[in-house]
């Protein structure tokens, strides 16, 4: 028995060192394009840049103290223009992430509310987040952040293989451009980076198309951290919101659940006794502007320049009205 023992130890450690000797090669010298990005890779070797992240969380490392952040997935950073509440005396960043639900959203709070000490935190929430592990959010933290504990504790709390491959690519790889000097390249398709972690595309870029996701149940844990993030907040005496961006009819129309999610989410809200702006049937806008307007809309999901500009003052003309700004 004791020399089963020994032989299988020594085959697991022998394993292990052959796995993570692996892996390393993979992240330093091979061309992530060989696994063409796919998400559902559980070696996961492309590095994410569509949000800019590189830029955001690099500026938000020194940018001080705000009057609001604004913390969500790329509906966050692509429709809550920081220019335009700096051009009305309001002091924002935003430091929403591709994909980035609760999971994710309540360890980013965590390293950089310190510098950033928000009097107002506004969570932006999407079904389509709501339902990931946070893998996919996960990978773009870990491409676009130097190494710290706080990226380590946001694995743990994703978990899983696909979470855990991540980090060790990110911790192993010694080839990449440091994260303190990197420039992304500009895509179009991407946008510019404006100051404050806001992503401007051109005004009439892309086209509406159809929702293509194949819904899921709603993740528990998403739940669970959008709580524990609510909590902290109260505990810190941050005043917290909840906000859902407006989406075309097309699109709400074709998510069979979209108003259940919704509705969960507004009863994890009520509970905590905070408020939950919901622009998809709870909220409707003042000065008779169709936020639903397919013509807004750069695909079946995101808001485009016309949509952002028209979104914006509405959205602030409700924060001021409503006394939170």
């Amino acid at each position: 028995m004791r020399g089963f023992t020994a032989k299988f130890f020594s085959f697991l450690a022998v394993a292990t060192f052959m796995y993570i000797a692996f892996v390393a090669l993979l992240s330093n010298v091979s061309d992530p394009l060989i696994f063409n990005g796919k998400t559902y890779s559980n070696l996961p070797l492309n590095r994410p840049n569509g949000g800019l992240s590189v830029l955001r969380f690099r500026e938000a490392e020194n940018f001080g103290k705000v009057d609001v952040v604004f913390l969500g997935s790329s509906h966050c950073y692509r429709t809550f223009d920081t220019q335009y509440y700096r051009s009305h005396d309001v002091r924002a960043f935003n430091l929403g992430s591709s994909a980035q639900g609760p999971v994710i959203s309540l360890h980013i709070a965590k390293k950089y509310f310190p510098v950033l000490d928000p009097d107002l935190v506004v969570l932006e929430v999407y079904c389509e987040t709501l339902r990931s592990s946070g893998a996919e959010s996960l990978l773009d933290q870990l491409s676009n952040r130097p190494t710290d504990f706080n990226l380590l504790e946001m694995t743990a709390a994703v978990g899983g293989v696909k979470a855990w491959n991540g980090w060790l690519i990110h911790l192993l790889n010694f080839t990449d451009e440091s994260t303190f000097t990197r420039e992304p390249d500009f895509s179009p398709n991407n946008g510019h980076y404006v100051n404050g972690g806001f992503v401007r595309r051109e005004s009439k870029s892309g086209g509406i198309a159809k929702y293509d996701e194949r819904p899921g149940p709603v993740n528990p844990n998403q739940l669970k951290h959008m709580e524990k993030l609510i909590q902290i907040m109260h505990e810190q005496k941050r005043p917290i919101i909840l906000v859902s961006q407006p989406l075309p009819r097309a699109t709400l129309k074709a998510i069979d659940d979209f108003h259940q999610v919704q509705k969960q989410v507004a009863e994890l809200a009520a509970r905590h006794n905070v408020p939950f702006y919901d622009f998809n049937g709870l909220i409707e806008p003042r000065n008779g502007i169709d936020l639903h307007d397919e013509s807004l809309f750069y695909d079946y999901h995101h808001l485009n320049g016309e949509g952002v500009a028209a979104f914006n003052p509405v959205f602030l003309d409700l924060l001021r009205r409503e006394g939170w700004l």
